[in-house]
This record gives structure tokens, C-alpha cells and sequence, in this order.
């Protein structure tokens, strides 16, 4: 049996192209709380969808009680659009995991897609020790 746990929320809408979730990674913390990572995809300006290009431009966080019934909780954890980086293309695949109460994220980036095949072209792997701790007690 295959259920949406979640669709996009009114803050990533069909109407302003943004195109639907992707990546998710889910973890239970030490208190029993369900949470799940993902990238939202647009589709960018001039591309012709479904044949366009989307991209994956946010990462999103929304929690759950069962794993089956989840509240987005933050939107555009990191987003990309900063020129000259390697997040100006896509950001994107986020991965957590709980270690001592404190979540822990790794993602990928893709800088300017203009340069693909250039030796400035950039990809690069973000970390963060993420704002949200987890309660022990």
C-alpha cells in the first residue's frame, strides 16, 4: 500500500511553479518524534514543463507523531540562489541524523549550471549542526 504522507504546502505553490517534494530522509529522534527532510522542486523561469528542467531550490522539515501524518515545521532551511557558490543552482538530498539530542545535516549544492563543463564549475557538500535539539528527558 503506497499513501502520501505529504504534498506541498501552501508556502511552495503550483501556481508560483514549484513542482512537488523530492529526496525525503526520515528519522525518529530519542523521543519518539517522526522527522522528515526534503528538497522542493521548481521549475525555473522559460522551461516548459513537464519538459523543463526543475530543480530542487529548498530544504523543507515537517514532523510527525505516527510517520504517517506530518505538519510542515520550517520551510527554506537553506535554499540556493547565491551567485558565484555552490549553492546558486540547487539545493538538494538532505541527510540527518540525532546524535546527543542535536540533529546533524548533511546536503549537496550545485553552483552555476552555465559553467558545467569549465574548471570554476562548482559542487560541493554542506554540513550543519542543525538548530533543532532534541529534549532527553
Amino acid at each position: 500500500k503506497r499513501d502520501a504522507v505529504m504534498v506541498q504546502s501552501e508556502h511552495y505553490p503550483v501556481q508560483q511553479d514549484y513542482r512537488g517534494l523530492s529526496t525525503p530522509n526520515a528519522l525518529i529522534d530519542s523521543n519518539g518524534t517522526f522527522h522528515l527532510f526534503y528538497d522542493i522542486a521548481v521549475d525555473p523561469p522559460g522551461s516548459d514543463w513537464p519538459d523543463g528542467e526543475w530543480r530542487q531550490v529548498a530544504l523543507a522539515h515537517a514532523t510527525s507523531t505516527d510517520g504517517k501524518h506530518f505538519t510542515e515545521v520550517e520551510h527554506d532551511i537553506f535554499t540556493a540562489g547565491e551567485a558565484g557558490t555552490w549553492l546558486q543552482w540547487e539545493v538538494r538530498s538532505p541527510s540527518v541524523i540525532e546524535e546527543d539530542g542535536q540533529l546533524k545535516m548533511w546536503f549537496a549544492g550545485t553552483g552555476d549550471i552555465t559553467k558545467i563543463f569549465q574548471p570554476d564549475f562548482l559542487f560541493g557538500l554542506g554540513y550543519a549542526e542543525y538548530g533543532f535539539v532534541c529534549d532527553n528527558e
